[in-house]
């Protein structure tokens, strides 16, 4: 079973057959690459996962699936030759993912191999994402397993189509990556929640992507790539006025 950001894709009926084939060549691996588009609207396909599904693998680099980009591409490398059952599963609004389309491909050369989908969205989050770059201000948590940043009201992105209204939090967060060499230092004398984890005041700069699936367990709407670190300090109650 694999865990991917918020969709669960269970693998063991297709390991089951598999295991009764005859083994994959190991030695020899294809790149599997193309676009998905959604069937509707013909766009670009962004909250879904191509997968393929192969007997245990030789090599742990190889990944059963990837997620497409913001142009619906995807790339799927050491996939060893024999027959490969593939898959294409969408992001929900709620619970766990759904397969929109399916088929199995013979890989008898090592080489190449462009396959495209066009797939249906009926029953997936079919939300447009959205990306802005800025400086932005709030509050930021970070510890284990967390890592979340809540913009001041007058630096949010938020549109009322973007929350589910599952929790209270929901779609007024965003789960926080660094870029290489951005990092949190530690700051005297913050409040912590009741996890342990520091509370900042933070003001920086980056890009907010969303909304989606990101961060642990897909919890968080948005995804917000940190690229500089302008201010950080303990918080306060003006910081958002």
């Amino acid at each position: 079973m694999y865990w991917i950001s918020g969709v669960v894709l269970f693998t063991f009926s297709l390991s089951c057959t598999l295991a009764a084939q005859s083994p994959p060549m190991f030695d020899k691996v294809v790149e599997i690459r193309g676009a998905v588009t959604e069937l509707e609207s013909r766009r670009p396909a962004e909250k879904v996962w191509v997968c393929a599904y192969t007997a245990p693998r030789a090599s742990t680099s190889a990944q059963p699936c990837v997620k497409t980009d913001s142009v619906g591409a995807y790339v799927l490398d050491h996939v060893p030759l024999g027959r490969v059952p593939m898959a294409v599963v969408c992001e929900r609004l709620l619970g766990f993912g759904r397969k929109v389309a399916s088929d199995t491909l013979v890989l008898s050369e090592a080489v190449s191999l462009t396959k495209d989908w066009n797939v249906p969205t009926t029953g997936c989050d079919t939300r447009r994402i959205r990306r802005l770059s800025g400086v932005f201000r709030g509050r930021y948590t970070g510890g284990f397993e967390e890592s979340e940043f809540v913009p001041c009201p007058q630096d949010a992105w938020f549109l009322p189509s973007d929350s589910l209204n599952l929790y209270s939090f929901d779609a007024r967060r965003a789960w926080v990556e660094f870029s290489k060499g951005t990092f949190v230092k530690a700051v005297r004398k913050v409040p912590h929640n009741s996890w342990g984890s520091a509370i900042y005041y933070i003001r920086w700069r980056g890009t907010v992507t969303g909304p989606s699936s990101y961060g642990h367990m897909g919890v968080s709407a948005f995804l917000f790539r940190v690229d500089s670190i302008l201010e950080m300090r303990a918080p306060r109650r003006s910081d958002c006025t």
